[in-house]
């Protein structure tokens, strides 16, 4: 049939659209009452389609809209006619603008011509809306880059002693290596082998260990801030597709985060709080241990889904009109869902699949035996009794006369029941909580984002949660001294010959993270004496430092941790031996 031109699927129970890729020359396609919910990709080989009909249907998202974008002729698109009906996507707000928008080539709508001055609006206003969500996307990240900087320094206030001592102990470690290379090489110090030779070995050995260690804790420390700020991200980039989403939806999807002022807030803390209790006669021993415990909310997130709560509604009112009770808005009972966070994430935007293949509880505790940490709950339809079996939840499309809902009560306790819903429509995701069931100990120090001396962390506490122990660090933040009165390090106030020395053997005033090993490491025997310092080598300065009367009886000069700046070329320097790898200069002196 690849010569058809025009097609009319009206008035059928058209659930998926298929089969149509060989029509190449179709222009015009009718598929008006029917049953479809999703267009994706299906019409994607029909480029000729100028006209296209999907009134009353069940389409009900933008996305549906986008994926019409691949027929480059349509110029004709009805949603809604008065002949037929009118999809739950034409009731939506701001439908008109998006279609629009993104169908260049549509010159009708709904049976009503698109001007170019409502092409024109349309573009502007999407336009505005665009710019406002890119800001608050574009001041978000930038927010939780801020975070992100200030654990970073944190994360060095707190390694500063440690690092100091590390710098100490590599100090330490270079002097005796030095030493050492200095006593096999017949020159420096030492001649010979002796008991010195061994102790300093010994020290060598120890104080290798201790800064191995050392490197050791700052990576660590290194690997969980770069894990927090992993979390921290996934954290930012979900809630910029929540951003994303409801720029794409016209406002009809949102995401509304919780706050503890929020009567709403306290409204679903107390709800999951009475629906959590041991399952009748078996108590929680059989349970996960981390389920022993009653929940704590640490985020709380409201849906505002205008399709699945019309589409709800409508289906409520159409029970109603057939004359039974299961209409009955008090039948809504709240039920528990227990996934992935993506997982709940989609079903918010999309709804369940049709027909629901997951379970849902009236009960917390029975939905959290899947051991996941995050929770969808809404308002279920829940109109009929008796002990559904399994085969009722497997079952093909729903018939006349058949239930909308079944349930299984473990245990004969009828506060605690899986509820299958079989028809997807009567499911509607209110909330997404993501919860904790480790007990809370008193003073275990864990910082949380109020506590925090960053102001960001109280403003986006859910991005700055997992950044917390490390912002906590922070040092706090005080007010410059006064121009008038300046202060001096404290280093600086010691004399120059006693802080030229603290400053060889690395003792600098300040304090100094170390344990009892390096400690003990840095005290084994020999005491090695404080080396001069020069800035600068020159032959002047070699002689007064060596004690020599003449270069030329140095065969080796040693001037490692020396702060060397500068090196005076001049005749005695001949036949140099530079090495800066392991800061020793030897000079051959030329007689």
């Amino acid at each position: 049939m690849p010569l058809v031109q025009v097609l009319w699927l009206a008035d059928n129970k058209i659930s998926l659209i298929t089969g149509l890729s060989q029509l190449t020359s179709l222009s015009e396609l009718n598929l008006a009452r029917n049953m479809i919910e999703v267009v994706g990709n299906s019409l994607v080989a029909n480029k000729a389609v100028q006209s296209l009909n999907l009134a009353d249907n069940r389409l009900g998202s933008f996305k549906q809209v986008w994926h019409l974008a691949s027929l480059p002729n349509l110029s004709q698109l009805l949603f809604s006619d008065p002949d037929w009906g009118a999809s739950p996507i034409a009731k939506l707000c701001n439908y008109a603008t998006y279609a629009a928008v993104n169908l260049p080539t549509l010159q009708v709508l709904d049976s009503q011509p698109l001007s170019p001055q409502t092409k024109a609006v349309a573009e502007a206003t999407y336009l505005k809306k665009k710019m406002y969500y890119s800001m608050r996307i574009n001041t978000l990240r930038r927010k939780g880059a801020d975070l992100a900087q200030q654990a970073q320094q944190g994360l060095q206030a707190h390694l500063a002693p440690l690092l100091q001592g590390l710098q100490k102990l590599q100090y330490e470690s270079k002097a005796v290596s030095s030493e050492l290379d200095a006593a096999a090489t017949g020159g420096g110090l030492m001649q010979g082998e002796g008991q010195r030779q061994q102790q300093l070995r010994e020290k060598a050995q120890a104080l290798q260990l201790c800064v191995n260690d050392l490197l050791k804790q700052v990576a660590a420390k290194e690997r969980d801030l770069a894990a927090a700020r992993k979390a921290s991200d996934i954290v930012t980039e979900g809630l910029v597709h929540r951003m994303l989403m409801e720029l794409e939806t016209g406002g009809n999807i949102r995401f509304e985060e919780g706050k503890a002022t929020d009567q709403w807030f306290a409204s679903c803390q107390q709800l999951m709080q009475s629906r959590w209790q041991p399952p009748l006669g078996r108590g929680f021993a059989h349970l996960s241990p981390h389920l022993s415990n009653p929940p704590t909310v640490l985020r709380l997130t409201r849906v505002h889904n205008r399709f699945l709560r019309s589409r709800l509604e409508s289906k409520l009112d159409e029970l109603k009109s057939s004359g039974t009770e299961d209409g009955d808005r008090h039948l809504l009972e709240h039920l528990f869902f227990s996934g992935q966070p993506a997982d709940l994430q989609r079903l918010a935007e999309e709804g369940f699949p049709q027909p629901p293949l997951q379970a849902l509880s009236n009960s917390l505790s029975l939905a959290l035996e899947q051991g996941i940490a995050a929770q969808t709950f809404g308002r279920g339809f829940a109109g009929w009794g008796g002990d559904g079996g399994s085969g009722g939840v497997a079952g093909a499309a729903q018939q006349a006369g058949d239930p909308p809902t079944v349930y299984q009560a473990p245990g004969g306790n009828p506060k605690q029941r899986w509820w299958h819903v079989l028809d997807n429509a009567l499911i509607l995701p209110e909330f997404i909580a993501e919860i904790c069931c480790k007990p809370a100990v008193a003073g275990d120090g864990t910082p949380s984002a109020q506590q925090s001396p960053c102001p960001l962390a109280s403003e986006l506490p859910h991005i700055a949660a997992p950044l917390c122990p490390f912002l906590a660090l922070c040092p706090a933040q005080t007010p410059a001294p006064p121009m008038s009165t300046p202060t001096l390090p404290q280093q600086d106030l010691a004399p120059p010959a006693q802080r030229e020395t603290d400053t060889i053997r690395g003792l600098v005033t300040q304090e100094v993270l170390l344990d009892t090993d390096a400690a003990a490491a840095l005290a084994l025997p020999p005491v090695l004496l404080p080396r001069h310092r020069t800035y600068q080598l020159s032959e002047r300065g070699v002689l007064e430092m060596t004690g020599v009367s003449m270069i030329g009886m140095l065969t080796q000069l040693n001037l490692h941790g020396s702060a060397l700046k500068k090196i005076e070329a001049s005749g005695w320097f001949n036949n140099r031996d530079l090495t800066t790898n392991c800061v020793r200069i030897g000079v051959n002196a030329k007689l």
